[in-house]
């Protein structure tokens, strides 16, 4: 005769002694630690343990599927064998004997190493939350407190991973660990807010990671954890030193988008980010990428790249100072420009013209390019480890390519007025 489910759940909370017990630990791991719950609550509201294990649910904080419940059946259907068998044996004893069998004798201690749940197994858990079910859920409420401080260390010890293996299933974890924080922190602006110093600057140095995916991934954090105090933290700690190379390196448009919304919202934010562009050589790259001769330089990646010139030719602090370093690698002639609509910008990048000494024509553009593109090969590579001290360009060298200025005509003129009218000054 067999138990009512009723009875028997009960029994089975009575048994779990408040997660204490035993029994409790072999139930715990039979069952997976999802039942922790209701096992302890059991003893008074049996229902809802018959009623979890009967329901299907998959969501970041349940993974409780019909693959699941079949694993979890076949693994006590496993350990019962054997009691059943020593059960059946023990009748048969009493019957034919009169005496007792020996007592049955079930390793309860070591069924956490005998239970297997494969496909419970490769959920990715943290701090338990199901973190392929979060990117599968977005708009599933999760509490930051609790999942982003165990999500941080999993995330380092998997980036640690990724670089002593070359394996895809450490690339796959990062990526949904990422994409993760970004949901979090997208449905809750206030927890970017807090995030530390440190936390950027290795976000941020996680972009120097040989992973398109990843490097991708990481874009769309940073990018939904825009606020005024994270560009302020990013501005003290030269941060844009390790997005700059990937839009030289040009390798999808995705990442080149991203990191150019990424840079006018830093900009836009924090006026020391303006200068660090520069000084960086990052201008050289914004000028290539508007003339097409950066790879995946599409249309709309020459927009963003159009409107962060702009962006920080409009800067109250370092605008000026921006305009001039552009126009001493151009022509004076792009200086209005530089604040107009960004498909005219783009349009002038193409057009001849002449000012003063500068003739911008074909063979001039070709040398600038030329000139520009030999320049970053050297000043990419440093810009990881620059420490803000000293521009990576000299703007000097832009002379081994345009003339040098003549003396001002103004002066020139002043003094042949002088010289007619002498009694001018008098």
């Amino acid at each position: 005769e067999y138990w009512h489910p009723v009875a028997a759940a009960k029994l089975c909370g009575q048994l779990s002694a408040e997660g204490k017990s035993h029994t409790y630990r072999a139930l715990h791991s039979l069952l997976t630690w999802q039942f922790g719950t209701p096992l302890m609550e059991s003893a008074a509201q049996p229902e809802k343990l018959i009623e979890f294990f009967d329901n299907v649910e998959s969501n970041p904080k349940v993974y409780w599927t019909k693959e699941v419940r079949s694993e979890v059946i076949q693994g006590i259907q496993t350990e019962a064998k054997g009691i059943l068998e020593w059960q059946s044996k023990a009748l048969e004893s009493v019957r034919e004997t009169g005496k007792m069998h020996k007592p049955c004798q079930w390793d309860y201690k070591s069924v956490g190493m005998r239970a297997k749940h494969p496909t419970f197994a490769k959920q990715l858990e943290v701090g338990k939350i199901f973190v392929y079910e979060v990117v599968d859920h977005p708009n599933f409420p999760i509490d930051p407190t609790l999942y982003l401080p165990p999500l941080w260390k999993r995330l380092e010890l998997e980036v640690a991973k990724l670089n002593e293996q070359k394996h895809g299933q450490a690339e796959k974890v990062v990526c949904a660990l990422l994409e993760s924080v970004a949901i979090v922190v997208t449905n809750l602006p206030h927890v970017a807010e807090g995030f530390e110093r440190e936390r950027l600057m290795y976000l941020y140095s996680m972009l120097q990671l040989n992973s398109i995916a990843i490097q991708e991934k990481v874009m769309e954090v940073l990018l939904a954890s825009s606020n005024k105090q994270v560009a302020m933290k990013s501005a003290m700690e030269r941060l844009i030193k390790y997005a700059m190379p990937i839009l030289a390196k040009g390798d999808t448009t995705d990442l080149m988008e991203g990191v150019l919304k990424l840079l006018l919202d830093l900009v836009r934010r924090s006026s020391p980010v303006v200068k660090q562009i520069v000084d960086l050589g990052g201008h050289l790259v914004l000028i290539l990428i508007c003339m097409g001769q950066i790879k995946n330089a599409t249309k709309e990646v020459k927009k963003h790249a159009a409107q962060l010139i702009g962006g920080m030719s409009n800067d109250g602090v370092n605008g000026l100072s921006t305009q001039e370093e552009l126009c001493n690698i151009l022509t004076p002639a792009f200086k209005p420009k530089f604040v107009m609509k960004t498909e005219k910008l783009i349009a002038f990048f193409e057009e001849d013209h002449e000012h003063k000494e500068r003739n911008w024509n074909r063979e001039m553009r070709e040398k600038v390019v030329k000139f520009l593109k030999a320049e970053l090969s050297t000043i990419v590579p440093k810009m990881p480890s620059w420490d803000g001290k000293e521009a990576l360009f000299d703007s000097d060298k832009m002379y081994m390519v345009w003339p040098r200025p003549s003396e001002p005509e103004e002066e020139d003129e002043d003094a042949e007025d002088a010289a007619e009218n002498p009694s001018a000054e008098a």
